[in-house]
């Protein structure tokens, strides 16, 4: 464990730090992680606070959890993705040994322009415990392909290298492993 710039916040024991290193990993405010809960599954959450707990001996985090679709009681409305998070405003503090590993998260928009997607989550909307409501609501979420269903990269799909609009597979007839081959929409094979 390393710690840098301390600054001693007001009668509770506790030094605010930079950044903290785990298992020799560096973590600072703003990095997302997996967090491992008391039965061993995995939780992610993205680091708002770190400070040095003097009453406790311990690195300790103020942390914004995510959300996952099958941690919401909405979770049956749609089909949501298994790399999908929704960010919250519920915060916790947790000790640093619970930190698991860093992960990345990236917008919807960055998200559906990566190639490389293997070990990233991704978020388009945030989820209100409180209200039990997601913002922006699922009938405002981007619709793709000519069936106009929700994006869910966990089905087979490909984006149109002429228009960049995202099709589905099987909506446009091809096999699941397309990957090898650039394939155009209709629209565009018409005007190339």
């Amino acid at each position: 464990m390393e710690f840098l710039k301390a600054k001693r916040l007001p009668d509770n024991g506790r030094v605010k730090r930079t950044f903290i290193k785990v298992d020799n990993e560096y973590y600072k405010s703003g990095d997302t992680i997996s967090v491992r809960l008391e039965d061993n599954q995995s939780a992610y959450a993205t680091i708002e606070k770190i400070w040095w707990n003097f009453d406790l001996c311990c690195g300790e985090l103020l942390i914004r959890w995510f959300y996952r679709a099958i941690d919401l009681e909405i979770a049956n409305y749609i089909s949501f993705s298994e790399i999908e998070l929704f960010d919250s405003d519920e915060k916790q503090i947790i000790e640093m040994e619970m930190i698991e590993e860093k992960i990345l998260v990236l917008k919807y928009n960055d998200f559906v322009r990566t190639e490389d997607v293997e070990d990233v989550f991704f978020t388009r909307a945030t989820f209100s415990p409180q209200l039990n409501k997601i913002v922006p609501s699922i009938d405002e979420w981007k619709r793709v392909c000519k069936c106009n269903k929700i994006f869910n990269p966990d089905e087979p799909y490909f984006t149109c290298p002429g228009c960049y609009s995202i099709y589905h597979n099987s909506c446009l007839g091809y096999s699941q492993d397309i990957d090898e081959v650039e394939i155009m929409c209709s629209k565009c094979r018409l005007i190339f």
